[in-house]
């Protein structure tokens, strides 16, 4: 077998930028949670749970990603 046409994976992967743009996002909604900005009960459970998916460095769903920048807009 030639080593032109062996197939390897990557050993490492850079995390892509909108995961990184989604995670420091995350961020500054759980600050602002904490600082009793956000009051919507809803808007605080769900920004809880995405802070502490960022922490443990789980993927976000597009649908997640959409209700945080969402989120985000509304509180600019």
């Amino acid at each position: 077998m030639s080593i032109w046409t062996q197939y390897r994976e990557p050993k490492f992967v850079p995390e892509c930028k909108d995961n990184s743009f989604t995670r420091s996002t995350v961020a500054l909604l759980k600050i602002k949670v904490d600082l009793q900005i956000i009051k919507d009960s809803w808007a605080c459970k769900f920004v809880n749970e995405m802070y502490a998916k960022a922490k443990q460095n789980y993927p976000f769903t597009n649908k997640q990603k959409a209700k945080i920048e969402e989120l985000f807009e509304r509180l600019k």
